[in-house]
């Protein structure tokens, strides 16, 4: 995991900026009125992050990784989760359900 925390690095402080400016860029230069987002492992964080007014609209995500229940509570716009299972890096059930926001929003399946 040498990658994740650097040189460079790739945590919240050197990400963030880098998400910011293409959603700035998107909806100044660009003209555009609504802005989603895709994230997949790694990306997921990001996506979950950005998920509020003045940023995202909207945003789906797959095998999250690096969530963590301050940032699903922060979400202020549709989001939709594609979880792996067993295979998460994360354990998605436990994650949501430490969410207070989301065990009102989610229905988890049975295991």
């Amino acid at each position: 995991m040498d990658w994740l925390h650097g040189p460079p690095g790739h945590m919240p402080d050197r990400v963030d900026p880098v998400v910011q400016e293409v959603i700035n860029e998107l909806r100044g230069p660009l003209g555009c009125k609504r802005v989603g987002g895709v994230g997949y492992c790694f990306g997921a964080k990001y996506v979950i992050r950005f998920l509020k007014e003045g940023h995202l609209d909207a945003g789906f995500v797959a095998h999250p990784s690096f969530v963590e229940a301050e940032e699903l509570e922060a979400v202020q716009k549709p989001l939709s989760i594609a979880a792996a299972g067993t295979l998460q890096p994360v354990n998605l059930p436990l994650l949501l359900w430490q969410c207070a926001r989301c065990r009102t929003l989610t229905t988890l399946p049975r295991t």
